[in-house]
């Protein structure tokens, strides 16, 4: 006979570009303001293709957004820094930003809120705008042969748990200038300030489009001739365990996604566990 016996949602990286359209804004500042080498950038950000539902109900813990963060990497070598927009300012906001000339990546959460990661993903080359990566952390030999006992990964396979949902946007070229600076301590217009280059950067974060990192993927195993099986095992192959925040490009790899379905008699039914 035919059986159907598990239906299994994962998340999975597929990339999806991102444009940017730059206008022209700026807070404005009082001159006697401490910070004279930090200008103020307007930050809009889109989610509609995301796959996260911004702003989500109160009890939506899967499409909650806690926090922003916009990481710059500087060009002149520097150690990358973060600016953080906190809930509720999840979509438009204002930040602080020094002088200088940076690569930027804005994305949903932090690279170290590992209770939010749930242990399930984690971030590596955080200070490489290119290398730059989120992936899935695999099961460790103990946890791996305590929910798997009788699957052995191959070279090259590993087992993780579905990651939280992730989004990513950036931008190659960005910088602020001493005009902009000044652009926030003026009323005059920033056509007699800026040239059309400085324009395009401070308003550069108003026009964000946060791109899809994770999909649900629905996935259905058919077993014939199953009667009187205890406990089932399936492989699932050919889903990356990487993403690059930058590009949005996984990594084609051996990866692996063990299902178990255990069959057991209650009374005179079968009843079907999947797990």
């Amino acid at each position: 006979m035919n059986m159907k016996i598990q239906t299994v949602k994962r998340l999975v990286w597929i990339p999806l570009l991102a444009s940017v359209v730059l206008l022209n804004s700026c807070e404005r500042r009082p001159l006697e303001d401490a910070y004279a080498n930090v200008a103020r950038i307007p930050v809009h950000i889109d989610w509609s293709q995301s796959g996260i539902t911004v702003p989500a109900a109160a009890d939506d813990e899967v499409n909650r957004v806690h926090r922003v963060s916009l990481r710059f990497f500087p060009q002149n070598g520097a150690k990358p820094f973060d600016v953080y927009m906190e809930e509720p300012n999840i979509i438009d906001a204002t930040i602080d930003v020094p002088i200088g000339k940076y690569k930027v990546i804005a994305f949903n959460e932090t690279i170290d809120d590992d209770a939010w990661w749930a242990g399930a993903m984690s971030f590596t080359d955080v200070n490489d705008y290119n290398k730059f990566a989120a992936y899935v952390v695999p099961y460790n030999a103990g946890r791996l042969s305590a929910n798997f006992p009788f699957w052995h990964p191959a070279a090259g396979e590993s087992v993780g748990s579905e990651p939280r949902k992730l989004a990513s946007w950036s931008l190659g070229d960005f910088e602020v200038t001493q005009d902009m600076v000044q652009q926030c301590y003026t009323t005059e217009p920033a056509a007699t300030r800026l040239s059309t280059q400085e324009e395009g950067w401070m308003n550069a974060l108003t026009h964000i489009v946060m791109r899809r990192l994770t999909y649900n993927v629905t996935v259905t195993a058919t077993v014939q001739n199953l009667v009187s099986s205890q406990a089932n095992y399936a492989n699932v192959s050919g889903f990356s365990d990487m993403v690059y925040m930058a590009s949005a490009e996984s990594l084609l790899i051996s990866s692996k996604s063990p299902i178990l379905h255990i069959k057991r008699k209650t009374s005179s039914l079968d009843e079907d566990i999947s797990g």
